[in-house]
């Protein structure tokens, strides 16, 4: 067997070494090693149909190992003899073996009779490599909709890798030409690609980036891909550390955090006594013994014993305590008079006894010295406390001060301490600790730490009696049954408290008393008996005191008590009680007149929201419904309520029927039935004015007053609940008070705006008033600057109380205690009940400190925006949250002028009342108070809840920006006097005029400013546009201009642009073009006068014009011959369906750029190229990048993967403010149907200028609103002598737009790019000259892209006529649309539908025979019987009930109206539906 092991080794190696031996002198790439197989697997995937462009990378590289890439890419060297010929044979078979391996079944029996491995790879190529394009186009895409959705950065950045990768893979490199090349493209290449990369990666992180992303992008240079990387990663750890220690958040004025435990007011003693003690799994404490939960084995009463009177269970005691029917009313808290549990004590000296034990006695320790081992325990205490020890058989001091006679300084004695050792004596004597406690024999030893008390000498000595219990111990006098002395169980020692006997207990309990008032202010002035149930949270026991509280006698005066109500429901928010207190006369520091209370009926848990308008309610209870959805995971079931209208309006209603919530309201003059938010209504006004008698604060403040009521009664325990607070029930764990302080009292907050000076004030002086919602910190009264801010930098000084010197004009009492100067200034103090008007800044003014407009993220209602419905009133997340970021409104600074003030003539308070003989007549009294309710708010109607808060803070802007409307307004204001003088400076540089005086014979065009603001894509302001604007409409044609022509591109191209945009998901950008009209040259002489502002005095001087400006005829025509000329030599096409349209296509790139005047939308796939032509624009003319497409013309342009929406909301709210419409009662059509404009006689118009002014502007809301056409349309027939019933039917217009202020286009993404047309007639139609009217509307997929509604230009003596003309008009717009369409790429497989409801033209445009009904319309007829036989026109049949043209020619019903709406492909983003 070895012998034939031996032989079989060495034959297979001596193959091996002939292999070997017949490879020697052939080329490396024809060398094979014996380990190789055409069976050997190189790729992780097989080839399969879709994922060629991954296969061929990794086969690439295992054949360039390999050394065998030749034998594919047509670089084999060709083989030189017979040997080489036989190895190439052999190799190519191995390679073809490889290839085919590594695919699939079903492509490798498609090449599976292939000669060479190169053929393999060339069809493969063709097949699958072919698609580059498409597979580009694809990975592009891929790219640009790739989302962060929530995933790890880490995630998301391995998929743009790998699509990175891929198209890499099929984008052909660069390769230099050049000899000796030193351009390095490939390095500029690999940049360029890794700046796009850069960008991809930044624009698909979430929202919570965006501020990584701010910094990254301003970073100069811009970092690396890598390094960007790195950034996010590291923003993304410390957000998750943040989220790891972040608290819930909260609502309204119920903290919703869960306070944690250690913050509560544990001792360390009770911290260290339970950290050995057994806990369940909800962490509440658990009984080692009975195994019960609720207590620890030391109290448990099984081995300790029950208390007196306490045997039965707490069952018992919880059904006998239920069933007292009647609550108590307010009164000072008392002891209970119970048994004392130590002999000979009265219950009033217990009680008094528990209240001096309560008093903390280790703040009169020190902690100087570290604790020393002894019998008893662990010593920390001063050298000077005495320890009762019952282990120690003499008394022991440290310091022989403490002997008051020494009997012996000599003996001869030790103390033997536990370990055996003796500790010498030093003296003897006496000491005498009280009149009624003198011990005789002491012994000092000075190596003791602390002092001993002999239990056993004390007992033997001194008629006396000392009774343990576990958390104290008592000295008893056996004669008298007094107490004179005491111990407190500190650390396993009882510590001695002497008792004076003048003063037996009183004096003790003085500090407890005090605190107990401290405490009694700081929680809001509750009863003791509540205070009692506390004490384990604040280690403070409480004690009645002899003067009752003054605030509470004041604030709590009730009537008989009601009757206590029962817990109806078994979970939380079943049940919430809702009712609004108010109108209060006196406006709250955030305007506020009212407050809406809601209770939840199981937890009594209570929501307060402050409001200026009963109308806000709506808004509220929408929002706390949503609350308890999201952060409670519960819905509202029932809601009980009063019967006031607010609680029924239709948002309300509709959101009820919605939610299945059920409204249950009170019977008639039955306030009872609501009791429960009643009685809430009365102890939350009890506590504020409590708060605010304490404190003596102005009337101003009763907002927060009641605010910090609220959040106070919910960490207040209940009856009702068992004893509970609404906190504990809600969330299951209990909170904390070791952070309240007393309301009103003086504060020191840190001032962070100390500027530069280094020994300036650090601390601010303000008054405490509230907690804020949603931060960890206190609300502060600036007393200087007088608004509210917040602060977690707080030092406060709780029996300070500024403005208790200060009259608050209703109660002229003086301070009830006197107050040390703590040099604080007096506190601004006016009578807030004639504060005039003028004292608010406007919201619009530039030096307000806190206008609105300068943090639009932070919504309020303190100062009313320029719009009702705007978002910087709306939106309620904010003021939901109990207004926890009310602020005053500052003082105006008021110009130093010597002048004598008058004081304020003070009025009676009275409020008037008509006579009753004046009723049934329209009596004003002056002065009457007027009632501020609002029956239509438009609140009611624009809602912003839907938005993103990136398109949130931008409509916010929008909105809230107010655009002088003249030079007098502008110049007002520093930024618009900076915008007209770079406008000024722009016009002077580029030679636009020079000052000449004016010919003679020659006349001059005024100018104007007009004034634009330009926001960015985020909502901030991106500059200030001042534009001067020459009079263009007082030139004569002939002598100051010959031709014009405007650059304005229809807006039916813009719709069609966006709607095709938005299919094909590709880029939108917008420019502006700064001084568009100066690149245009003037070849006419025109003069001009100077620009208002810029005109000396006396100077008659003019401008002759150069160049074209704003306004004039010919501006437009020398602009567009400049631009058009520079996109031509940039490779853009001009289309020939819309001249102001522009096309670039190369390839897959597509590019379209549209002009509307100096505005330019870009859009196309290829968004490299839309940078190139911005930089390339930008030499050319100087333009502004806006970015993204936001807002053009007055349209408001909202993106989502969804779609495009387009609307005008900022417009109609424009038109609702100017035409004082935005209360009006809202309308459900825009006109009467069967209207009779114009034929029954009516009065003529007021003022014809205004009704002109007022359907122009209507006219340009048809952009985005094609319900209102034809309304719009009938309005403008008169326009030359309208009547009052026009008048009439333009506020219903109005008054249709209030109740959808926000609707507009939508575009949705996904869509079929087919066109789809509707027409119709409305016959004879006009009643003055019975001529018809037309409409029709055309879709493309479900985008809405072209209406229109116009009176036929004859009289039709048929409806087939008057249809047939319609049909006629339809089809020329339909042939345009398909022309136009076809420049954006859009191709045409069939004919267009065209719907009708008349059989008779259907007929007509089929049958080529004329008679009588055709005659008058032969020429439509050849022409729409053209198109339908070229299959450009397809008509068809559709009922007249499901014709949404109906709505272009006809008044309609309210159900057909909005029936036939439902189909005009239009969304309401800010409905609340």
């Amino acid at each position: 067997m070895v012998l034939d092991d031996e032989s079989s080794t060495k034959g297979s190696k001596s193959t091996m070494d002939t292999a070997a031996d017949s490879q020697q002198g052939l080329p490396s790439h024809l060398l094979l090693h014996q380990s190789e197989s055409p069976n050997n697997l190189f790729v992780g995937e097989l080839l399969t149909d879709v994922n060629y462009g991954e296969w061929v990378v990794d086969i690439t590289d295992s054949l360039i190992a390999k050394n065998k890439i030749c034998f594919v890419d047509g670089t084999l060297p060709a083989a030189q003899n017979f040997a080489e010929r036989e190895a190439l044979k052999r190799c190519n078979a191995m390679v073809k073996g490889w290839l085919k391996t590594s695919m699939s079944k079903e492509v490798r029996n498609s090449v599976r009779f292939a000669n060479t491995a190169q053929e393999i790879w060339i069809d493969l190529q063709s097949r699958f490599g072919q698609g580059s394009a498409s597979r580009l186009y694809e990975l592009k895409s891929t790219i640009i909709g790739l989302q962060q959705e929530k995933k790890s950065v880490s995630s998301f950045y391995t998929r743009l890798r790998g699509l990175w990768d891929e198209i890499h893979s099929l984008t052909p490199s660069m390769e230099c030409s050049c000899a000796g090349c030193t351009c390095d493209v490939k390095c500029r290449q690999r940049e360029v690609r890794e700046g796009e990369q850069l960008f991809d990666f930044l624009m698909g992180l979430d929202d919570a980036f965006a501020t990584v992303k701010s910094q990254i992008l301003a970073m100069k240079p811009v970092p690396s891909l890598g390094e960007a990387y790195q950034l996010v990663i590291n923003d993304e750890q410390q957000r998750q550390i943040a989220q790891n220690r972040r608290p819930r958040s909260e609502a309204a004025v119920f903290q919703a955090q869960g306070e944690r435990r250690q913050d509560r007011l544990v001792s360390q003693m009770d911290r260290d006594r339970d950290r050995d003690h057994e806990r369940d799994a909800d962490g509440k404490p658990k009984c080692s013994h009975c195994q019960r939960v609720g207590h620890f084995k030391e109290t448990c009463y099984r081995l300790i014993g029950f208390p007196p009177k306490n045997n039965e269970s707490k069952g018992d005691q919880a059904r006998r305590k239920g069933d007292k029917r009647s609550r108590t009313a307010p009164q000072a808290a008392q002891v209970d008079a119970t048994e004392s549990p130590v002999p000979g004590l009265s219950p009033a000296q217990y009680a008094q006894l528990k209240a001096l034990l309560g008093s903390d006695l280790r703040q009169n320790m020190s902690s100087d010295l570290d604790p020393v081992s002894n019998m008893a325990g662990t010593f920390s205490g001063k050298p000077s406390a005495w320890v009762i020890d019952s282990g120690c058989t003499e008394h022991i001091v440290n310091h022989d001060s403490l002997l008051d006679v020494e009997l012996d300084n000599s003996p001869r004695l030790q103390v033997k301490i536990p370990n055996g050792t003796g500790v010498k004596v030093k003296s003897i004597g006496t000491s005498k600790l009280s009149s009624n406690l003198c011990l005789d024999r002491v012994l000092h030893v000075p190596d003791f730490q602390c002092n001993l008390l002999s239990v056993s000498r004390l007992t033997t000595d001194l008629p006396v009696a000392l009774i343990f219990l576990s958390d104290f111990c008592v000295i008893q006098d056996l004669p008298s049954k007094r107490l004179i002395g005491m111990g407190k169980h500190i650390d396993g020692l009882y510590y001695l408290k002497l008792v004076d006997d003048k003063h037996p207990v009183a004096d003790s309990v003085q500090q407890s008393v005090s605190r107990t008032e401290l405490w009694h202010a700081r929680l809001g002035h509750p009863s003791l008996a509540k205070l009692n149930l506390l004490e384990k949270f604040v280690d403070c026991s409480f004690i009645q005191s002899k003067e009752p509280c003054r605030s509470c006698l004041r604030a709590k005066q009730t009537r008989n008590p009601f009757e206590l109500s029962k817990i109806k429901t078994q979970s939380c928010f079943e049940l919430i009680h809702v009712d609004i207190w108010g109108s209060y006369k006196t406006p709250s520091t955030s305007g506020a007149h009212y407050f809406l209370t809601i209770v939840d009926d199981h937890s009594r848990a209570v929501w307060v929201f402050l409001m200026c308008h009963k109308s806000d309610v709506g808004r509220y209870l929408l929002y706390f419904c949503n609350l308890v959805r999201t952060q409670f995971d519960k819905q509202v079931r029932r809601i009980q309520a009063d019967n006031g209208p607010e609680f029924s309006a239709k948002s309300l209603t509709e959101y009820y029927e919605e939610h299945g919530i059920i409204l249950q309201t009170s019977c008639t003059d039955t306030p009872q039935q609501n009791g429960v938010v009643e009685r809430k209504h009365r102890h939350l006004l009890d506590t504020a004015r409590a708060l605010r008698f304490h404190a003596n604060l102005p009337i101003r403040f009763w907002g927060e007053c009641v605010l910090t009521a609220a959040f106070l009664n919910n960490r207040m325990p209940l009856v009702s609940i068992g004893n509970k607070s609404p906190y504990q029930v809600l969330f299951g764990s209990d909170p904390a008070y070791g952070h309240l302080r007393s309301f009103g009292c003086l504060v020191y907050a840190r001032d962070t705006h100390h500027g530069l000076h280094k020994f300036g004030d650090r601390g601010r002086a303000g008054i405490f008033v509230g907690y804020p919602a949603s931060q960890r910190g206190y609300r502060v009264y600036d007393l200087e600057k007088r608004h509210i801010y917040t602060s977690r930098d707080v030092k406060f000084l709780e029996d300070v109380f500024p403005y208790r010197d200060v009259d608050d004009g209703d109660h002229p009492t003086p301070a009830l205690v006197s107050q040390p100067n703590f040099g604080v200034p007096p506190p601004a103090f006016c009578d807030d009940e004639y504060v005039s008007p003028a004292s608010t800044l406007d919201a619009n003014d530039d030096d307000c400190p806190d206008s609105p407009a300068a943090d639009l993220n932070t919504p309020t209602t303190e100062t009313s925006a320029r719009h009702t419905g705007s978002p910087a009133s709306s939106s309620s997340s904010d003021r939901a949250a109990a207004l926890a970021d009310d602020q005053d409104v500052a003082p105006p600074v008021v110009p130093a002028v010597q002048q004598t003030v008058e004081p304020p003539v003070r009025k009676s308070e009275r409020t008037r009342i008509p006579s009753t003989r004046l009723r049934g007549y329209d009596v004003q009294l002056p002065g009457a108070a007027h009632s501020a309710t609002v029956q239509y708010p438009l609140d009611d109607y624009l809602s912003y809840h839907r938005l993103s808060s990136a398109h949130h803070a931008f409509v916010a802007a929008v909105t809230s920006v107010t655009e002088p409307k003249n030079f007098y307004e502008a110049v007002q204001h520093k930024h618009w006097r900076d915008a007209m003088q770079r406008e000024i400076d722009a016009l002077i540089a580029n030679g636009t005029w020079s000052l000449v005086n004016l010919p003679p014979g020659k006349r001059r065009i005024a100018c104007k400013w007009v004034f634009k603001v330009k926001f960015n894509p985020d909502g901030t302001v991106e500059r200030y546009k001042a534009r001067l604007v020459a009079k263009g409409f007082t030139q004569v044609e002939g002598i100051d201009f010959h031709d014009t022509f405007a650059p304005v591109a229809k807006l039916v191209t813009v719709r069609c642009l966006l709607a095709v945009a938005v299919t094909r998901d590709w880029h939108i950008h917008q420019i502006d073009v700064n001084n568009a009209f100066l690149h245009g040259d003037l070849s006419e002489e025109v003069y001009m006068s100077i620009p208002q502002g810029f005109a000396l005095p006396g100077d008659s001087r003019v401008c002759l014009l150069h160049k074209s400006i704003y306004g004039l005829r010919q501006a437009s025509r020398n602009w567009y011959q400049k631009f058009t000329q520079a996109l031509l030599q940039f490779d853009f096409v001009q289309s020939r369906a819309d001249h102001a349209l522009f096309i670039h296509q190369r390839g897959s790139s597509y590019v379209a750029a549209l002009i509307y005047v100096d505005d330019v939308i870009l859009a196309g796939n290829d968004l490299p190229f839309i940078n190139r032509v911005k930089t390339y624009l930008h030499e050319r003319f100087t333009i502004k990048d806006l970015g993204t497409l936001k807002y053009f013309l007055g349209i408001e342009v909202a993106r989502s993967p969804r779609g495009i929406v387009l609307n005008q909301r900022k417009y109609v709210l424009d038109i609702l403010a100017d035409t004082g419409l935005e209360a009006a009662r809202p309308s459900l059509t825009p006109i009467e149907q069967q209207h009779q404009l114009g034929r029954s006689p009516s009065p003529p118009a007021v003022d014809f200028s205004a009704y002109r002014r007022l359907v122009g502007r209507l006219l340009y809301l048809t952009v985005t609103r094609p319900d209102i056409t034809y309304a719009i349309n009938v309005l403008s027939q008169a326009m030359q002598a309208p009547t009052k019933a026009h008048e009439a039917a333009a506020v219903r217009i109005l008054r249709y737009l209030k109740s959808t202020p926000g609707r507009g286009l939508f575009f949705p993404a996904s869509n079929p790019l087919h066109l789809t047309a509707y027409c119709d007639a409305d016959w004879g139609g006009c009643p003055l000259t019975r001529r018809s009217t037309t409409g029709y509307y055309i879709r493309l997929g479900a985008s809405p892209i072209s209406w229109r509604t116009k009176k036929q230009q004859v009289v039709a003596r048929s409806s087939a006529e008057a249809e047939y003309r319609a049909m006629a008009s339809t089809v020329s717009e339909l042939l345009w649309l398909r022309w136009l369409l076809r420049d954006f790429g859009v191709t045409f497989l069939g004919p267009t539908p065209l719907f009708c409801d008349n059989q008779a033209a259907l007929h007509i445009a089929a049958n080529p025979v004329f008679h009588e009904r055709t005659k008058n319309v032969e020429m439509d007829c050849y022409f729409v019987r053209e198109r339908v036989q070229s299959g450009d026109i397809a008509p068809r049949k559709i009922a007249t009930s499901e014709q949404p043209a109906d709505l272009f020619t006809k008044g309609l019903s309210v159900d057909q109206f909005h029936h036939l709406f439902g189909k005009l492909g239009l969304l309401d983003i800010h409905s609340f539906a």
